[in-house]
């Protein structure tokens, strides 16, 4: 009579319960990565740093959603803006701290 719409409580109840259970079900998976020593860095463009030592120092090999695999690393204080492409003296390097 209002004007106003009809709304719909039983489909609100059922959309609500099913973004809780996202919102769950990702925090749980984000608490997982975290348990493996990584770092969940941005969630919005899917940034997740990894620790490794380069040079006898921590840095963070980087991978962000999109790339098809682990390209870049970075020393722990720059962040992404420090990102470095892996290239030979990288991973020479990782295979020889490796062999020792």
């Amino acid at each position: 009579m209002l004007g106003g719409s009809r709304i719909n409580h039983e489909e609100i109840v059922r959309r609500r319960s099913s973004i809780d259970a996202a919102e769950t079900r990702l925090r749980e998976m984000a608490e997982k990565i975290q348990e493996t020593g990584c770092v969940i860095k941005d969630l919005d463009i899917g940034l997740i740093d990894f620790p490794a030592i380069f040079r006898g120092r921590e840095v963070y090999l980087c991978w962000k959603l999109g790339e098809a695999e682990i390209l870049f690393w970075h020393p722990v204080e720059e962040g992404f803006r420090g990102r470095k492409p892996i290239d030979e003296d990288f991973i020479r390097e990782q295979s020889d701290a490796g062999s020792n």
